[in-house]
């Protein structure tokens, strides 16, 4: 079922897939795989998405989110998007996140930048008790788990 939250106080629209026969995350490939799915294909390498898959206690996805193709990190400061984030998490029960973002270049190394948007990100998740379980940067046929790598 496909459904989409206004966030008060936003333009952006946050699409939600709500699923219901979740399948359970264990690990960063389950991760990837599931954030992955239903990417479309001749966006993938052209136009930066962010993602995100929201888990139950037990680490079954609950839902996956979208954010708009307009949506970019340097519209909003990043404390309103974790905002916007946390709160679409809380209000479908989530108990941890994980963030997925496709790379443009065939490069899933973070750069300097994206590891400190990691840190924002993680720290976030803290403040909002809502863990981020993982980062994730990817291309159709490979990925870089934060987590994976001790980040």
């Amino acid at each position: 079922m496909n459904k989409s939250s206004k966030i008060p106080d936003q333009v952006e629209t946050i699409t939600i897939v709500k699923y219901k026969h979740p399948k359970t995350v264990t690990r960063p490939v389950d991760a990837y795989l599931g954030l992955l799915k239903n990417w479309d294909d001749q966006e993938l390498s052209v136009i930066r998405r962010y993602k995100a898959l929201l888990l139950d206690q037990e680490d079954k996805v609950i839902a996956k989110l979208s954010f708009p193709k307009e949506f970019q990190f340097l519209k909003k400061t990043i404390k309103s998007i974790m905002s916007d984030l946390f709160y679409v998490a809380k209000t479908n029960g989530a108990s941890k996140i994980i963030i997925g973002q496709n790379s443009l270049k065939d490069k899933i190394i973070p750069s300097e930048e994206e590891q400190r948007l990691a840190i924002i990100i993680k720290n976030a998740g803290q403040e909002e008790n809502i863990p981020v379980a993982d980062q994730i940067i990817f291309t159709g046929s490979m990925y870089y788990s934060f987590k994976k790598n001790g980040l």
